[in-house]
């Protein structure tokens, strides 16, 4: 999920006024999906949430999509 429209490719408005919950338990409205790259990889169907202030990941999503696992430690994240 992103605010940033200019990050977002093959924008596509959502028009039933969708909501969300973020990680503080609050909704936030979702604006429309899009496909986002990323180096090398492609992420699909991203939510673009005008009202969030930083972009969010789901790692559960992103591991089942790209076939990996994820180690976090206090200092870095290595899949």
């Amino acid at each position: 999920m992103t605010s940033y429209y200019s990050l977002v490719s093959t924008y596509e408005k959502c028009t039933d006024k969708a909501k969300v919950a973020v990680a503080d338990s609050s909704l936030t409205n979702i604006a429309g999906k899009g496909d986002i790259k990323l180096l090398r990889l492609t992420l699909f169907s991203v939510l673009r949430g005008p009202n969030i202030n930083c972009n969010l990941i789901y790692i559960s999503k992103l591991t089942r999509y790209i076939h990996c696992a994820v180690k976090f430690s206090s200092s870095s994240c290595v899949f």
